[in-house]
């Protein structure tokens, strides 16, 4: 019974209530003893687990209706990511909102957001980032604004790929919140050169009548005359320099990072960034503009006693087999609101 061989079972049971009989015990009372005990064989254990498994059922219960963000926190924080579009389906079904990492507001893992109506999406689930960044971003928290943010990072844990990353999923909105995302990625692009400052003078747009570039739009047919340190007389004057250096006799330095106005980037594009980042669609999904009430095609099919049903899923991946009359098929994985699941396509 213990080891569950039902094969072997019927034959032990034979033996058991003839061996109860012979015993003086009732043949109808001896067989239903023994269907009893033959309910072990399928799924039983002692007293002490059952009640702890009671006792756990009991405890999520009541977390789940009266704590139910942090129960979904919990959960999130404790499930395999395959699981992640499971809760959050749930999450927004109970009307909470999934909110994508924040740099001043994500913990390492999933957490309560400041508003208590969503679910702060953690910056250690954010693919390629890291726990040592995300440890490190987080306890010099909170930051006042990008260019703080840039500055008091560790360049060691968080560096310029990983603020890449963080822009591009988000996380840094907050921190230029009269900005938009793509604006905010080209800073942080201009901010990784390391070319920080340029010459006033630089890469003014000008372009003389022959139609060559130049490097600078300083006046220098106008420039001053240069007097000698000794004499005080006006010096020969050097050639226009061919290239802008620092070392040029009229650098004079500004910002070279500026402000960009950038289209923002679509829907769709944030939402193929959130599925490569964090393995999930959080802003919004492919599903959400569509009434499947209103889609003439989705209705039951009944046809030779079988009933057969129709859906909206996104095709994620097609692997092609043959099969042995050399017909194509495929195993397909779909992906639904709430998660996904894999399919066998035939050739018919």
């Amino acid at each position: 019974l213990g080891k569950k061989t039902v094969d072997k079972i019927a034959a032990e049971g034979q033996r058991v209530v003839s061996r109860c009989v012979a015993n003086g015990i009732d043949q109808n009372t001896a067989e239903h003893i023994f269907r009893q005990m033959e309910e072990f064989a399928r799924y039983s254990f002692n007293k002490s687990h059952s009640w702890a498994y009671a006792m756990l059922a009991f405890w999520c219960a009541w977390f789940k209706t009266h704590f139910p963000a942090h129960f979904i926190v919990a959960s999130l924080s404790t499930a395999d990511k395959g699981r992640y579009p499971e809760f959050v389906t749930y999450a927004r079904r109970r009307g909470f909102t999934i909110d994508l990492p924040d740099i001043n507001e994500s913990g390492a893992q999933f957490r309560v957001s400041s508003s208590k109506v969503g679910i702060r999406y953690g910056l250690a689930s954010i693919l390629g980032l890291g726990a040592a960044a995300a440890t490190g971003i987080i306890e010099s928290a909170p930051y006042d604004d990008l260019e703080d943010f840039i500055e008091r990072r560790d360049p060691q844990k968080a560096n310029w790929g990983k603020v890449k990353l963080l822009a591009n999923i988000g996380a840094l909105d907050s921190l230029a919140p009269e900005h938009n995302r793509s604006e905010i990625e080209d800073f942080v692009e201009q901010m990784a050169t390391g070319k920080l400052e340029r010459c006033r003078f630089m890469n003014t747009g000008t372009t003389p009548a022959d139609g060559v570039e130049v490097c600078c739009g300083f006046d220098w047919g106008n420039e001053p005359p240069r007097l000698s340190p000794k004499t005080g007389k006006p010096m020969k004057q050097k050639p226009q320099p061919k290239k802008c250096t620092k070392a040029c006799r009229q650098y004079d330095p500004i910002s070279a990072i500026e402000w960009k106005p950038l289209p923002s980037p679509t829907e769709h594009e944030i939402r193929d960034r959130e599925m490569e980042t964090l393995g999930l669609y959080v802003s919004s999904t492919p599903f959400d503009n569509i009434n499947l009430d209103e889609c003439d095609d989705l209705k039951t099919i009944e046809s030779g006693g079988e009933r057969d049903y129709a859906g909206v899923a996104i095709v994620r991946s097609v692997r092609k087999k043959k099969d042995s009359a050399e017909r194509e098929f495929g195993f397909v994985t779909l992906m639904f609101p709430d998660g996904e699941t894999s399919a066998v396509c035939f050739s018919s």
